[in-house]
């Protein structure tokens, strides 16, 4: 209810191709994670000016405010623009998307030109990765349908597993999908005793 009230879901999923479906949302409580996580600030904030000042506070706080917050600049374009978000249209930034590795699905974005030039370096530098349509973010976006099928090509030659640690090296934004099975193997998670065992 939060998600749809607050017009999250309105916009769910992001970069859709049309929007002749009905918005969907994620599965799970993402709005009452996501309203603890600002009402925990908040309540944190109260606690930091109350230590400073001597003087108790009262938070006021609204759990649909917090979720319309995740629909990030929409409200003020919708103010000072007249602007109505949609759900619909391409992705503002390219490469962005899941890929199907050999032993595994792989999500990956590329915010910044530099990362961009990184990726084409893991790769070896291949021809198309050269080519002057690819060599700015717009460009990239323009041709993102070719982007994607040379990159897709590309990924699936690879273990997503390795390419997750050498992209950390190449400062690349790279994580395995894990299905639930495979989160349990995790070798961060494990380190950290997140997974525990009761007799």
């Amino acid at each position: 209810t939060m998600i749809h009230a607050s017009s999250w879901g309105n916009l769910s999923p992001a970069a859709a191709p049309d929007t002749e479906h009905a918005p969907i949302k994620a599965p799970g409580h993402h709005a009452t994670l996501m309203t603890a996580i600002v009402a925990a600030a908040a309540f944190l904030a109260a606690v930091d000016r109350a230590q400073r000042s001597g003087l108790g506070e009262h938070v006021d706080f609204s759990a649909l405010g917090a979720a319309a917050k995740v629909c990030e600049t929409s409200p003020a374009g919708a103010t000072f623009q007249g602007t109505d978000a949609s759900r619909a249209g391409v992705r503002s930034l390219m490469p962005w998307g899941i890929y199907q590795c050999r032993d595994g699905l792989l999500q990956f974005i590329c915010v910044e030109d530099a990362q961009w030039n990184n990726l084409v370096k893991l790769m070896g530098s291949p021809e198309w990765a050269t080519m002057e349509v690819f060599a700015d973010a717009a460009g990239r976006r323009q041709n993102a349908d070719l982007l994607q099928l040379y990159l897709s090509e590309w990924m699936a030659t690879q273990s997503a597993a390795e390419l997750f640690l050498v992209g950390q090296e190449h400062r690349l934004c790279m994580a395995p999908v894990y299905r639930m099975d495979q989160l349990v193997q995790d070798r961060q998670l494990q380190g950290r005793g997140f997974f525990v065992t009761d007799p």
